[in-house]
């Protein structure tokens, strides 16, 4: 497994080539109850990858999330729509970047504070097939 050497601690077991990198959790006032991870995951072998979830100690509910722009900018009707998926796919050499404002992971009904810039956060990606990436996300300032 191939990644860049600032994320090579964060990566446990694998079964498929994946590059993580600009991971982290969002940090969020000790009283909110949800807050999202970011990060790129570049597929860097020979077949697709299909994320199919999300997990960690830190919320009861992991969820893989888009954001979607509905009307027309300018307008009064112009919003945002969060909207949860079942799966990502990324297909060899795809980047597949989870960003605010677009695809994230969300991490829901937290089970403490993720209010402390610099602490770690377990979180586990699952692929179809059964693959996992065991990843620990700092807690940063949203970006």
């Amino acid at each position: 497994m191939k990644m860049p050497a600032a994320s090579a601690r964060m990566a446990t077991q694998l079964a498929p080539s994946v590059q993580v990198s600009g991971l982290y959790v969002a940090a969020v006032p000790s009283v909110a109850t949800e807050s999202a991870a970011y990060l790129t995951l570049k597929n860097t072998g020979k077949t697709a990858l299909i994320l199919t979830g999300v997990s960690s100690p830190a919320a009861r509910v992991g969820m893989l999330m888009t954001m979607k722009r509905m009307g027309a900018p300018g307008n009064a009707l112009d919003m945002t729509a969060m909207k949860m998926v079942t799966d990502f796919a990324l297909r060899p050499g795809q980047s597949l970047t989870f960003a605010p404002s677009g695809a994230h992971l969300m991490l829901s009904r937290l089970t403490g504070p993720l209010s402390v810039v610099g602490q770690t956060v377990p979180i586990t990606l699952n692929f179809r097939g059964g693959a996992v990436l065991r990843l620990a996300a700092p807690v940063r300032r949203l970006q």
